[in-house]
This record gives C-alpha cells, sequence and structure tokens, in this order.
C-alpha cells in the first residue's frame, strides 16, 4: 500500500528531471584578448589582457602561436598573456578555453619590428 502511495510522487519527481535535462544547454563561454592588434619591438615584453566568461573558473587553456620563432608567449597568469618579442617577423596568438563541451577562443595579431634608434 505504501509503495502505491509513493509512486504518482516518483513518476512525477522523474518526468520532471527528464524534461529539465532536456533544457540542459552548454554553458556559455566567452575570451576576448585586448587588443586585436599589436606592434612590438624585437627585446619588447608586453603584458596582454584577455577576459573569460565562465560559468566557472577555468584554469586550463590552450596558448597556439603561428610563426613561433617571432615571440615567445608565457600563458601563467590568470587574465593575461605575457609575450616577448624575439624577432622581427608577424605571428598570430590564439587563446582557447573550453568547458564541458563549449570551447571558445580569441587572436591577437603581431607585427614585429626592429628596435627604434636611440631607445
Amino acid at each position: 500500500m505504501k509503495k502505491a502511495r509513493y509512486l504518482p510522487l516518483l513518476l512525477g519527481s522523474l518526468l520532471l528531471t527528464v524534461l529539465s535535462g532536456c533544457k540542459e544547454e552548454t554553458p556559455q563561454l566567452s575570451l576576448n584578448i585586448l587588443p586585436d592588434n599589436v606592434t612590438m619591438e624585437v627585446g619588447e615584453t608586453r603584458t596582454l589582457p584577455f577576459e573569460v566568461q565562465s560559468p566557472v573558473y577555468l584554469s586550463g587553456r590552450n596558448c597556439l602561436v603561428k610563426n613561433a620563432d617571432v615571440v615567445h608567449v608565457h600563458s601563467d597568469l590568470d587574465d593575461a598573456l605575457t609575450v616577448e618579442a624575439l624577432c622581427e617577423g608577424e605571428t598570430t596568438v590564439t587563446l582557447e578555453v573550453a568547458y564541458q563541451g563549449s570551447k571558445a577562443s580569441d587572436s591577437v595579431d603581431i607585427l614585429v619590428v626592429p628596435p627604434s634608434e636611440g631607445g
């Protein structure tokens, strides 16, 4: 008799769980590196801030560097990339974050020029 009393409650709870699961969306992530384009001189080190909007703290990131011989990138700060210009050239640095199947990325184009005279 007690089982019959709880059956409608159990079925209602199960139905609510199933319906709630159908509405679940992947977490919204956004990533923005500031600025989009940078000009640096050979030997210069610069900190480029980025903003991550995420439902949770994201400690893992992936940093991809096109023409890695032009710059060296450290991504050990929580909200910035440290870029060191090694030689003249052009490069693109892309930062990626991911959480539960949702991904976000942003890139910055960097032009490295010779050091200025008298600097």
